[in-house]
Order: structure tokens, then sequence, then C-alpha cells
């Protein structure tokens, strides 16, 4: 009986650790969850494909941060990708690392509010464990990217430097819009509620992420 429940147990972690079967779960999850299309960019940046995220993909999660309306859609589905339900998902953690590390250089300034006051969280994927099924230490790639996003969030000089380097490339890029099309990520068309935003976002910090809500708090 021992043995039965061994070769069980054996199973059920050979199946879990299934790069396949994890990207056809995590594909089926995405279109049964009736996301937003802010939620579906973020998802589809950090799926499980061995790929990714795409320089479009971060592009269009990035213009979604100076958004008003959408910004707290992005930042609370990264989160969900990155530290919700996480022990077999290497791929999705690290791709939302890189995600989040690109926004913190490109999106708007509110990703590094948002990023700092989760620090501690990001700070517990500095000791992320993972071994897949070749017995390859994936766990190492997680590390060293969480590294990268808690220095550069402590490190206000080259946080400014990465910003205003990332502000040029975007200078280049986006010529034929003024300094405010750029900083509204639209291309000229503001958002409705955009004057509202730096007024309202002081308030941010009273407002749960879905990801850290308990049954008790409201939004």
């Amino acid at each position: 009986m021992a043995e039965l429940f061994s070769s069980i147990a054996n199973a059920a972690k050979s199946i879990t650790q299934n790069t396949d079967i994890r990207q056809f779960t995590d594909k089926i999850q995405g279109m049964v969850m009736n996301l937003t299309p802010v939620e579906q960019c973020v998802w589809d940046a950090t799926n499980e494909e061995p790929w990714g995220p795409t320089g479009p993909q971060m592009k269009e999660v990035c213009n979604y941060t100076y958004q008003y309306d959408q910004f707290f859609g992005v930042m609370n589905m990264l989160y969900k990708r990155m530290l919700e339900d996480n022990k077999n998902a290497w791929r999705r953690v690290y791709k939302s690392l890189v995600l989040l590390n690109y926004l913190i250089q490109h999106g708007s300034e509110r990703v590094i509010s948002s990023a700092k006051d989760n620090l501690f969280h990001i700070r517990a994927l500095e000791s992320f464990k993972y071994t897949d099924e070749k017995g390859k230490d994936q766990g190492i790639n997680i590390r060293h990217r969480a590294k990268i996003v808690i220095d550069l969030l402590q490190d206000d000089d080259k946080l400014r430097a990465e910003r205003k380097k990332a502000k040029g490339d975007s200078k280049e890029k986006y010529q034929g819009y003024t300094p405010d099309d750029i900083r509204m990520g639209r291309g000229g068309q503001h958002s409705a509620n955009s004057d509202k935003w730096d007024d309202d976002f002081k308030k941010y910090d009273k407002r749960k992420y879905s990801w850290e809500k308990s049954g008790d708090d409201k939004r």
C-alpha cells in the first residue's frame, strides 16, 4: 500500500512539473477567466511559453500604466502572475519579473511607487527554488532577476539614469508625438479621467490590490 501511495505521489509530481501540461493549463485558465483586455495583455506577456515577453507585448502593457483607468488592472494581474501559485511556475514568475523591470524603467512613475510598496513580496523571490524535470535549477534565474529588480528600486541614482535613457530611446521612436502624447502612451488620445490622475493616485495606498485582499477588504 505504501508503494502505491508513493507511485501516485510521484506521478502527480511529474504531471505538475511537465512543461507542456503547464503551458496547456495556463492557456485554458486564460480563456475561461473572462479577462479584460488589459489583464489579457499581462497574461499573454507572462505565459508559460518558452519565449518572451516580446518587445511589442511589453510596450503595450507599458502604455496601459499611463492610463488612469487601466493602471491598477496592470499591476493587479502582474502581481498575481508573479506571486500567486508560483511554486511550479518558474517561467511565469521569471517573465513577470522581466516585465516589471521593463515597466519600472519605461512605465509610469506610479509603477515605481507600487513596486517599492511591494518590495517585501518581491524580495521573497530571492529565495525561490525550483528544479525542473531534467534536474536543472531554474530557480537561479528567478533569484537573479529578483535581485536586479530590487537593486534598481533601491538605487535612486541608477533608476533615474535608466529612466532617462529609456525616455531618450522613446523620443527617437515617437518623434511624431508631443511629450504629453508620449507620457500618456496613447499617441495623443488622453483618457477622459487623466486629469484626475495625480490627485486620485495620491490615495492609491488606501486601495488594496486584489491579489492581497482579504475577504473583509473593500476596494
